[in-house]
């Protein structure tokens, strides 16, 4: 999807209503904060690259910042033909941060809402924030469910489970805690067709 030739026939598919919802999701770990434990490569002064990074981390910060111009650009088009569409990543992503992202939302009038996997069935919190056009204020309420609780879960009770380390089969958590919760998943495939279907329904 970096590649234009790539998404000119999707742009022209979503300018010619063939697409009736779009979810964009562009890879988080270049953005990721948690790499400030380590090495950082990114800042808020350059969200776009810290200056003098290695041909490796250039490499990996390159490739960031093609693929959320791409998710952008994917964006704008589907606003623009008045599908539903959803851009998600992480809370505390940097990618919040960046200054094409932040005019594009200036701009397109898209709505954030923030969620946390607990409350859709996980024991780990995994906040979760999504960026949302063309979506009506009754399904955007569906996506927003915030855990009022620090550090003891709201919907069980019980501690939220750290991220940290491996978990089963030596897999880290994180990648474990990756996928959407089914009910999440659900949820937002819902609220990506609920234009469709309203449509339908008339």
């Amino acid at each position: 999807l970096c590649d234009s030739r790539v998404r000119r026939p999707i742009k022209q598919d979503l300018a010619r209503g063939r697409c009736i919802g779009m979810m964009l999701a562009p890879p988080c770990s270049s953005w990721s904060a948690a790499r400030d434990r380590t090495y950082p490569i990114r800042s808020r002064k350059f969200i776009r690259g810290i200056p003098g990074l290695d041909a490796r981390d250039l490499a990996k910060v390159a490739l960031g910042n093609a693929t959320l111009d791409a998710a952008l650009d994917l964006a704008r088009s589907a606003q623009s033909a008045g599908v539903p569409w959803v851009l998600e990543t992480p809370h505390t992503s940097k990618m919040w941060h960046d200054h094409k992202l932040k005019v594009f939302v200036a701009r397109s009038c898209a709505v954030s809402v923030v969620t946390d996997y607990c409350l859709w069935g996980k024991p780990w919190r995994k906040i979760i924030r999504f960026l949302v056009g063309n979506v009506p204020a009754d399904d955007l309420t569906k996506l927003s469910r915030v855990c009022p609780g620090r550090g003891i879960c709201s919907r069980t009770g019980r501690p939220h489970q750290h991220l940290e380390g491996a978990g089963p089969g030596v897999v880290r958590w994180t990648v474990i805690a990756m996928p959407y919760p089914a009910r999440l998943a659900h949820t937002l495939a819902s609220v990506l067709v609920s234009k469709a279907r309203s449509e339908y329904m008339l």
